[in-house]
């Protein structure tokens, strides 16, 4: 998956996700990438890099630390709801 800023200057980070572990945690990011076929990268529109590795470090199951979630709640919100992360959205809001 890849990640991009969306401002003027683009920054394209290459992140990796197991495509069954989105499939049973993060359905609609499984989902974007079934549409794109075989592609190894998959853009990702709309959060930044480091918001991304966060939410994408949730789906995993691995805890955020609290300046994580403190310093970064409303773009996390945004993410969770960009890409229908329900449980880190209820857990970020909490």
């Amino acid at each position: 998956m890849a990640s991009n800023d969306d401002g003027e200057n683009r920054l394209e980070v290459q992140l990796h996700a197991h495509r069954f572990i989105l499939q049973a945690c993060a359905p609609n990011l499984a989902e974007l990438c079934e549409t794109y076929g075989d592609k190894t990268t998959i853009p990702i529109h709309g959060v930044t890099a480091d918001i991304f590795k966060l939410a994408l470090k949730y789906v995993y199951g691995i805890p955020l630390e609290y300046g994580e979630w403190k310093n970064n709640s409303k773009d996390l919100i945004d993410a969770a709801d960009r890409y229908a992360l329900t449980e880190l959205n209820l857990e970020t809001e909490a």
